[in-house]
């Protein structure tokens, strides 16, 4: 990306110097000229001319630098545009490299499936989306090439972005039971909300690194590894999880490396049904809140509203109003006010534990 703004950049410099040249040039040239002897004038007359000429040149000079300042400005703004590829539902075999891949869906490795993530390939995921094995993938990055997966306002990668990423910014990967000897090699996995959570023992995760998820980094059967984050971390099953003491921020991986031994942890063998259920609960929750809040909304508007407007003339009558209506007529209205009321208030309760259970489903 940076040499595709280097090269746009240095052609528009290119013109801008020959520009320059031939404006200067120009310039100079009547610059000279009033070096020259002039025709017999008088004296006053020869001065307002050359003071005549130089305002002249000078306001050549401040509109071309003008000029310049736009050219380059629209260079820097174009050239940091990216095109992304969109991507839901079910994957290809391949991803590559070519260009980022904007997730705006959950994606699915479909069962029975293969699907390889090439060396370099990028990831951004919109919110709540997420990657969702439930065949084989093979995630192929490199030391110098890594695989990222990672939030849709990642600026290292999308400087477009109009705000800064943040954990939770989307699901994270869920790798389930029929996805067995699935490999993530040198992978980048930041801003999730839980990073692998894995279903099965048997996958493989190597040389990868875990940074800014909000829950998790790595768990199987809902038990979390012990993960340094921002370093190269490693799994393999019946052999140990190695984090090693490499940052992210280094440029080369260090060999000899002295490796933190992490014994592998048994879990339940119980069939994980938490992603559904914590989904399921997500959107329940949200479904019920929106529907609660438009039911608050219309039970204001139409009845609650129109009755405590019509209570309110009735407690302060005028002389005519003493004539046409009776106690009675002041009780009903009261009690109608009260009855929407309480419907209203019922509403907005709704609308209160449906967005409470939403925000919750994203703690599980």
């Amino acid at each position: 990306m940076f040499e595709l703004i280097w090269d746009v950049a240095s052609n528009h410099i290119v013109i801008i110097s020959v520009s320059l040249n031939v404006f200067f040039w120009s310039e100079i040239t009547s610059i000279i000229s009033l070096t020259k002897p002039m025709p017999r004038r008088s004296n006053r007359v020869r001065k307002i001319s050359k003071q005549s000429a130089l305002y002249g040149v000078k306001m050549k000079l401040k509109k071309f630098s003008l000029i310049i300042c736009l050219i380059l400005l629209s260079t820097l703004s174009g050239s940091a545009q990216i095109s992304f590829t969109e991507l839901s539902g079910e994957l290809p075999s391949v991803l590559s490299a070519e260009k980022p891949y904007l997730v705006v869906g959950d994606i699915y490795v479909s069962h029975g499936s293969i699907v390889t993530i090439e060396a370099g390939a990028i990831l951004l995921f919109t919110e709540f989306s997420g990657l969702h094995v439930q065949g084989t993938l093979y995630v192929k990055g490199t030391e110098d090439k890594m695989v990222y997966f990672t939030s849709q306002y990642d600026t290292s990668i999308n400087v477009s972005s109009p705000i800064p990423p943040a954990p939770f910014d989307w699901n994270g990967i869920d790798v389930y039971d029929g996805a067995i000897g699935s490999e993530f090699r040198h992978c980048h996995i930041r801003y999730s909300v839980y990073g692998i959570r894995s279903q099965t023992e048997h996958i493989k995760i190597v040389s990868s690194i875990f940074s800014r998820n909000g829950k998790s980094y790595f768990s199987i059967k809902d038990v979390r590894k012990e993960i340094v984050p921002d370093s190269l971390y490693s799994y393999e099953h019946n052999q140990s999880a190695v984090s090693a003491g490499f940052t992210a921020d280094s440029d080369t991986v260090p060999t000899n490396l002295s490796l933190q031994i992490e014994p592998e942890t048994s879990g339940s063998h119980k069939i994980n049904q938490h992603s559904k259920g914590a989904k399921f609960f997500r959107y329940a929750g949200l479904l019920i809140g929106a529907g609660c809040g438009a039911y608050t909304a219309v039970s204001y508007v139409k009845d609650y509203k129109p009755a405590a407007g019509e209570f309110d003339d009735l407690s302060n009558p005028d002389e005519l109003q003493l004539r046409k209506y009776s106690s009675q007529d002041w009780i009903e209205v009261r009690n109608r006010r009260d009855k929407s009321l309480v419907k209203t208030l019922a509403g907005a309760a709704g609308t209160v534990l449906g967005l409470l259970s939403f925000s919750i489903s994203f703690a599980f």
